[in-house]
């Protein structure tokens, strides 16, 4: 399967290459996942942004099955500038996509789950947690979709990261409600965008989860010194795809450069008892295999 960080802004002239470079990487692959922010419009309805969005993605959507998640950017600011400014859930998101209709009640169109390659994958919907009060509801529908899991790897796909590499950001409230979810339920991935740079980061000498963060399009931001400290491999100024590849008993994941060249990647394998390993993998490489990969 591939993943994609952000997309948003010139999704014709700049994205598309990238999707290209994924699909020749991976030409077998059935599942397509993006981490939101798929257009910049604003108020969401710049049928544009959207078309080009279409034009960039459309050859990997007619072999693949598309799974995105919602980003900021598919909501727009009602009232801006008022007291009664609000997020709103534009309107091109509903009718683009037809999702499962199985998510979280309180937000029912931009969360949902689906089985696929013996992984549970869980979308959630990181603007209504933090800007609409949907958090703890979230949190809840979390725990009961990977309570009655019973595959042998487990993938949550949200927007905005539990850690953020990005300067000055800082995503709290989905760190104090939805991360223990993520962490009882040994959630083996957790695939975000949103902060427009490259991230990895473990938690202690665990093989899982593993949080990662990236970004598909041009738009690029800095990273700050604590995801230096914290995070390996990190980069800023530089657009990849993810290939995962995965089966009962292996999950591989690579993230490469438009070039097709190895940036980051690890294997994870998986016991007999369930349990998880994972190895690093350094041939070919640009990035440098550093401790730091697995911060507490």
């Amino acid at each position: 399967m591939l993943y994609f960080g952000d997309t948003q802004n010139k999704n014709l002239s700049h994205v598309s290459r990238v999707i290209r470079a994924g699909q020749k990487a991976a030409p077998e692959v059935t599942l397509s996942l993006f981490a939101g922010d798929l257009v910049s419009g604003g108020d969401n309805a710049d049928d544009s942004e959207w078309g080009e969005w279409f034009a960039a993605t459309s050859w990997l959507a007619q072999e693949t099955l598309v799974a995105p998640a919602i980003g900021n950017h598919e909501y727009f600011e009602e009232f801006e500038d008022t007291p009664q400014e609000r997020r709103v859930l534009g309107r091109h998101w509903p009718v683009t996509f037809a999702l499962p209709g199985n998510g979280s009640r309180d937000a029912a169109s931009t969360t949902y789950w689906f089985d696929q390659q013996g992984v549970r994958f869980v979308v959630l919907d990181g603007t209504s947690a933090l800007d609409l009060g949907t958090a703890r509801a979230q949190a809840a529908w979390l725990d009961t979709v990977l309570s009655a899991n019973p595959n042998p790897w487990t993938i949550v796909l949200l927007h905005q990261p539990f850690y953020s590499p990005r300067e000055e950001r800082e995503n709290s409230q989905l760190s104090d409600v939805l991360l223990p979810v993520v962490r009882r339920h040994k959630v083996d991935l957790v695939l975000q965008g949103h902060d427009h740079t490259y991230g990895r980061r473990g938690e202690g000498s665990a093989a899982t989860p593993q949080f990662l963060v990236t970004v598909a399009g041009p738009k690029q931001y800095r990273l700050s010194e604590q995801a230096r400290a914290t995070m390996a491999p990190v980069a800023e100024d530089t657009q990849l795809f993810q290939v995962l590849h995965i089966d009962r008993q292996r999950l591989r994941y690579e993230a490469r450069t438009v070039t097709g060249r190895l940036y980051d990647g690890f294997e994870l394998t998986r016991g007999a008892d369930g349990g998880k390993q994972k190895v690093e993998l350094t041939q070919g490489r640009i990035a440098p295999v550093t401790a730091s990969a697995s911060r507490p």
